[in-house]
Order: C-alpha cells, then sequence, then structure tokens
C-alpha cells in the first residue's frame, strides 16, 4: 500500500511538473518571439532569427509560430535582397497552413518580382476569392427570374 502511494505522490509530482514546465516555456516562447519581432523592425535580422530559432525550440508543437516565423523569416530574406531564400520561406509557412492570407500575399509578390504577373495570378486570385466574385451568378440571375 506504501508502494502505491509513493507511485501516486511520484506520478502527481511529475505531472505538476510538466504542467509548470509547459506553462513556463510557453510563457518564455512568447518573451522570444516578441523579442524577434521587435528586433525584425529595427533591422537586427541576426537577433531575430536568433530569438525566432529558441520560440521554435521552446514550442516545437505550435504551428502558430512556425507558420508565423516562416512567414517573417521570407520577408528578412527579401529584405536582404534573396528572393529564393524568401520565397521557400513563404511556401514553408503554406505547407504549415494552406490558408496563411500573409504567406500567399507575401508569395505573390515575391513570383511577381521573381517570375512576372502571370505567375503570381495564382496567389492573387486566391486572396481575392475570384470564385465567388465571378459575375456569371449576377447575370443569370435575372434571366432565370423571367422564366
Amino acid at each position: 500500500m506504501r508502494r502505491i502511494a509513493v507511485l501516486v505522490l511520484l506520478y502527481l509530482t511529475c505531472a505538476v511538473c510538466n504542467v509548470y514546465a509547459l506553462g513556463f516555456s510557453t510563457e518564455e516562447a512568447i518573451s522570444y518571439y516578441n523579442e524577434g519581432v521587435k528586433a525584425q523592425k529595427s533591422g537586427d535580422f541576426n537577433g531575430a532569427f536568433n530569438a525566432y530559432q529558441k520560440t521554435l525550440l521552446l514550442a516545437p508543437d505550435n504551428l502558430e509560430y512556425h507558420k508565423s516565423i516562416r512567414n517573417n523569416l521570407g520577408i528578412m530574406y527579401h529584405h536582404r535582397g534573396d528572393l529564393a531564400g524568401a520565397e521557400q520561406a513563404f511556401k514553408e509557412a503554406l505547407l504549415i497552413d494552406p490558408e496563411y492570407q500573409a504567406a500567399k500575399f507575401n508569395l505573390g509578390l515575391i513570383y511577381d518580382a521573381r517570375r512576372g504577373k502571370a505567375a503570381s495570378l495564382p496567389y492573387w486570385a486566391q486572396l481575392l476569392d475570384l470564385e465567388s466574385l465571378k459575375p456569371r451568378e449576377f447575370i443569370l440571375e435575372p434571366a432565370r427570374k423571367k422564366e
């Protein structure tokens, strides 16, 4: 009986430690992410990169951080003139979340700069949701009412 009580106590202690560690690493991850954003805005791309790496180490399963950081890395690559690196980073963000509007927009800009307007059109079309804006429904509607 005493052995069971010790095991239960050990289990509960570990559970509390894990919850605390997860909370602590989440707070720390937020802090490093914010530090990275500040560094990026001030032009300190090395500082931003280091802070983002720490964020990913502390929150490896948080896909929101991953997609946002990939997008931010793409912006930094673009500022450095590395359009190929920027394109890759934006594509990685879209692999995590195919509906991530910021990465679609940025990838459209990169495609426009690297490959021309025709190559960027699919990304602009996704952003504008052109399918829902097609006029044919509006044109056919009055004709259907007359029938």
